[in-house]
């Protein structure tokens, strides 16, 4: 008995794990249309639409510095304090300047580790 319980219990975590990494694949991808807002006025909307659904993934499928770069292109915002090979910083444009810059924070491998929303 104890040994069903136990395949039963193995069972529903991998069919919960199944759920949770399909999750990311299923999303819907951003249209041209919010890449053009992205690219013409740095809309921090599209920005993050862009992010939710490229970007910000779990652990067992980083996105990379080449992914940020396919989907944002180079960087328009940086601090003083920042690490050009490790923070990238991108700021999108909202009529309120509230968490409105996103840094990403890069391992030496150049996978993504965390993204950080900052305000003014």
């Amino acid at each position: 008995m104890f040994d069903a319980m136990k395949r039963i219990l193995i069972l529903l975590l991998l069919g919960l794990a199944g759920c949770q990494m399909a999750g990311h694949a299923t999303k819907n991808p951003v249209s041209a249309e919010v890449y053009e807002r992205w690219r013409k006025d740095n809309s921090y909307y599209a920005l993050i639409e862009i992010i939710d659904v490229h970007l910000d993934r779990p652990d067992w499928s980083r996105a990379t510095k080449q992914d940020v770069l396919k989907h944002l292109g180079k960087p328009n915002w940086q601090t003083i304090n920042q690490d050009p090979e490790r923070e990238w910083g991108y700021q999108g444009m909202r009529h309120v300047p509230y968490q409105n810059k996103a840094i990403f924070e890069f391992n030496d491998q150049g996978e993504l580790i965390e993204i950080y929303w900052l305000s003014e």
